[in-house]
């Protein structure tokens, strides 16, 4: 039945097994230890989302976003503002 509410995914399945088990000694024994159960094996954020330009693996993208971020630093840094309003 647990294969048919939560299709696709074993890892939630075996999950959702072993948390409803009738005996107490069987299912987790605390929400680290399902938590545990859980992100076994799943990559971090920072590895799911790489900075656009490296997402692909191409090093012609990677060079093309090395040097647009190249400039957009420059330009971040370069900035000059007016104050339009000024009394000078």
């Amino acid at each position: 039945m647990i294969r048919e509410l939560i299709p696709g995914d074993e890892k939630w399945q075996k999950a959702a097994a072993k948390a409803t088990q009738i005996d107490p000694a069987n299912r987790f024994m605390t929400a680290e230890e399902m938590r545990a159960a859980l992100t076994k094996g799943r990559r971090s954020l920072r590895n799911l989302l790489p900075p656009p330009g490296f997402r692909t693996g191409k090093v012609s993208h990677m060079i093309a976003g090395v040097l647009g971020y190249a400039i957009i630093f420059y330009f971040s840094l370069t900035l000059e503002t007016t104050n339009a309003h000024s009394a000078i």
